[in-house]
């Protein structure tokens, strides 16, 4: 059975949020932030939270994750054989995408990646604010 997206609704309460469904497994947490407390919320939960992966993508969000649940873990168990990693492709524009696009076979950033990202890409394909995205890039691959 396929795990259910739930969305749980927040509430702000002086210096923090309080989930209004108290009875429910919360397996990710987005905070959006001013980009100038991004980091200091970040390192706070990481403090906090050290058995949550805490990460921030571009400069306003901060993700906590469930311990174990990353995109590179994703990648990792998509793929159960050890070498299949290899012959996956990942598209990512920022640094918590940074481990996933090394596990990946071919890694893909977007045109408006952040400079670290860049770096690691095989490719990169138009902006994510294009319509047409990786779309191209794909369409104009050599078939396998």
């Amino acid at each position: 059975m396929p795990a259910r997206k739930r969305i749980v609704k927040t509430s702000s309460q002086g210096k923090g949020a309080t989930a209004l469904v108290y009875d429910k497994v919360v397996g990710k947490i987005l905070f959006i932030c001013n980009p100038e407390t991004t980091i200091p919320v970040r390192d706070s939960l990481r403090e906090r939270f050290p058995k949550c992966h805490v990460s921030t993508s571009p400069d306003i969000l901060v993700e906590a994750n469930t311990a174990g649940i990353t995109k590179t873990a994703a990648v990792t168990d998509a793929c159960a054989a050890p070498d299949e990693p290899a012959y996956t492709t990942a598209i990512g524009d920022t640094a918590d995408d940074l481990s996933m696009l090394e596990t990946a076979g071919t890694g893909i950033v977007m045109g408006n990646a952040v400079p670290q990202v860049r770096e690691k890409a095989n490719f990169v394909c138009a902006t994510s604010d294009e319509d047409e995205g990786c779309r191209k890039l794909f369409e104009d691959a050599p078939s396998t």
